[in-house]
């Protein structure tokens, strides 16, 4: 499966940065489900545009802003086989859970470490 490869790819980056990171949301859903997607949000444990950054840099991905004022960034991470939609925005509020208390619907607030 594709996406556990991109998967080990931002896990094993995010490691060697010591950068925890979590996926969130609707992938969790999908993945529950059976369901194919190739888009993943991500809430990382310090900062997010600096950590996209530098993981489009070592993927050969493209780095998008999508909201300066919320640190949210995107990365186009184009396999041979897919292309993937990677969202990162930060964790807002110390802890996990006080990132997933402020959003706005049930399935968004869902989290597995990756």
């Amino acid at each position: 499966m594709f996406i556990l490869d991109v998967l080990h790819k931002v896990n094993t980056f995010a490691e060697k940065s010591g950068i925890k990171i979590y996926v969130v949301g609707g992938f969790i859903r999908d993945l529950l489900l059976e369901r194919s997607t190739n888009d993943i949000d991500f809430v990382v444990m310090g900062n997010s545009i600096n950590f996209a950054k530098k993981l489009a840099n070592k993927l050969k991905a493209s780095f998008f802003l999508l909201n300066e004022k919320h640190s949210a960034a995107r990365i186009i991470y184009k396999s041979k086989n897919a292309d993937f939609q990677l969202d990162f925005s930060p964790c807002r509020g110390k802890k996990i859970t006080d990132d997933l208390a402020k959003r706005d619907f049930t399935i968004n607030a869902i989290a597995i470490p990756l």
